[in-house]
């Protein structure tokens, strides 16, 4: 990937979070209630198969294998690149190099890095805590006797991709540091939002629009974290 493009391809990855929800939602409301909860979860598996069969088709990093000492191996994998992409790599030479130690976990500890590390921690977990709380409330907050309105649900889950794009769109202009407590603030907000529309029983189309909001808002913070 060229270097400019690089920033926008993380970003891109994040999709595929957003992909595999809708995927699962949308598998929910069209077989659990005809076919039963173990089919759904048969197809729920069938994503992962298909990750299985990419193992053949992928590549092995040329980084990594020459880092171990393959380099004949390394050099083979850049030619195969090379010839899908049609550049011509025969003039290539890899120059062969040995680290001096293998790294640790503890360089992550000295002085000069634990704040970092401490703040960065922190900042994962209530990241990640906010994410999965809000994707898993989303059943919760649209589920009335015992059944789920899985058009709310869905539309919902739909925020995650505004919340990317979103993210991806203005980290081009200005730094991730600069618009990530912006995207907490707004999760934050939307999270009691919700919570309040809900205990006065507000209309299916507010609560969805809080939760879209909501699931926008905690994947953009998680993307530019």
């Amino acid at each position: 990937v060229p270097e400019n493009w690089s920033g926008s391809v993380c970003f891109a990855i994040e999709y595929f979070w957003t992909l595999g929800t809708l995927y699962s939602n949308g598998l929910a409301a069209l077989v659990i209630e005809s076919l039963g909860w173990r089919v759904y979860l048969l197809f729920s598996a069938l994503p992962i198969l298909l990750a299985c069969v990419g193992y053949f088709f992928l590549e092995e990093s040329p980084m990594w294998l020459l880092d171990r000492g393959y380099d004949y191996e390394a050099w083979q994998v850049l030619q195969r690149i090379g010839r899908i992409n049609g550049k011509d790599l025969s003039n290539m030479a890899l120059v062969s190099y040995a680290r001096e130690a293998d790294p640790s976990c503890r360089e992550l500890l000295v002085p000069s890095l634990r704040r970092s590390l401490l703040s960065l921690g922190i900042i994962w977990w209530l990241g990640l805590f906010g994410y999965y709380g809000a994707s898993l409330g989303s059943g919760l907050i649209f589920s009335s006797s015992g059944s789920f309105d899985y058009a709310e649900l869905i539309f919902s889950s739909m925020g995650e991709i505004a919340g990317v794009t979103v993210a991806m769109c203005l980290a081009w202009r200005v730094s991730e540091i600069t618009i990530q407590p912006w995207f907490y603030l707004v999760s934050t907000l939307a999270c009691l939002a919700v919570l309040i529309a809900h205990e006065l029983k507000a209309p299916a189309l507010l609560l969805g629009a809080l939760a879209f909001i909501l699931r926008a808002g905690s994947m953009g913070a998680i993307s530019v974290t």
